[in-house]
């Protein structure tokens, strides 16, 4: 049976079909006709046999872990057992494993949500700019920047959001034109930050009450809308990115992971 478009899997980079008949290109090369998927492949060795496999999207991949995770996690809390002790709740030995799996999924959540959309813009920068340069302020002193030195681990991705995709798109930035959804953005960095640069101190190990450490602002959340903001502020920035309808297929991702879930909880009420 041959492939169609249909058959790969959403997170490749890219597939398209020849326009034209493609010629043996050798005694032995197959001869493709028109119609045939074609596709962005990497080479690479497997047991030190050369390997040539599908590219993927970077942006799609990271995209989907943080989407699995959100989803994982809110599995994992729904199976955490809480029982009244005196005038407390408390989680028994017994349900450490899938608390602990809840607060791995969510951190995972976070980390890739945020993680998505640094490769998004690194992918408009070098997509947009290409081979020039742009005159920016980021520093003391405005200089031009090439599309690599743009794309620099020293460079936030808040200057990347609300300075430099708005000047290479020419558009306003998010802060401004979506200030509920920035600050949806900004709470998700914090707690990236927190996790990837956790300190013994955001961890609580007395007994008074905790409200500030990870875990405490974690446990009475769900991840659900981390992948979502990273999402909506990729469609945002959507008109630099090539191909754009990458951007509806994590949508329709999205809608099917949570669907799924919920079907999942109407046919786990009827049993």
């Amino acid at each position: 049976m041959e492939l169609e478009i249909r058959d790969f899997d959403w997170r490749i980079y890219g597939v398209t079909t020849l326009a034209q008949d493609l010629p043996k290109a050798g005694p032995d090369a197959p001869f493709h006709p028109a119609g045939t998927p074609i596709y962005p492949a990497t080479v690479s060795e497997w047991d030190s046999n050369p390997l040539t496999f599908g590219t993927p999207s970077t942006i799609k991949i990271s995209f989907n872990i943080a989407l699995t995770a959100s989803y994982n996690s809110i599995v994992a809390k729904e199976r955490v057992e809480i029982v009244p002790h005196g005038n407390y709740l408390v989680i028994p030995p017994e349900g450490f494993p899938h608390l602990y799996d809840f607060f791995e999924q969510y951190m995972i959540c976070v980390v890739y949500s945020i993680l998505t959309l640094e490769i998004f813009c690194n992918f408009i920068i070098d997509t947009v700019v290409g081979k020039r340069t742009v005159f920016l302020q980021l520093e003391k002193k405005p200089k031009h920047y090439s599309a690599v030195e743009l794309q620099r681990e020293n460079i936030s991705l808040l200057k990347k959001l609300t300075i430099i995709l708005p000047k290479i798109l020419n558009i306003p930035s998010i802060e401004r034109n979506n200030s509920s959804l920035w600050e949806k953005f900004k709470e998700m960095n914090t707690l990236r930050n927190k996790i990837t640069h956790m300190r013994p101190r955001d961890i609580n190990r007395g007994a008074s009450l905790d409200r500030d450490s990870i875990f405490a602002k974690i446990i009475n959340n769900t991840p659900v809308n981390y992948p979502f903001y990273s999402l909506k502020i990729m469609d945002y920035y959507k008109s630099g990115l090539i191909p754009k309808y990458w951007i509806n297929e994590m949508m329709n991702q999205y809608k099917s992971k949570y669907e799924n879930l919920l079907k999942n909880k109407e046919n786990s009420s009827k049993i």
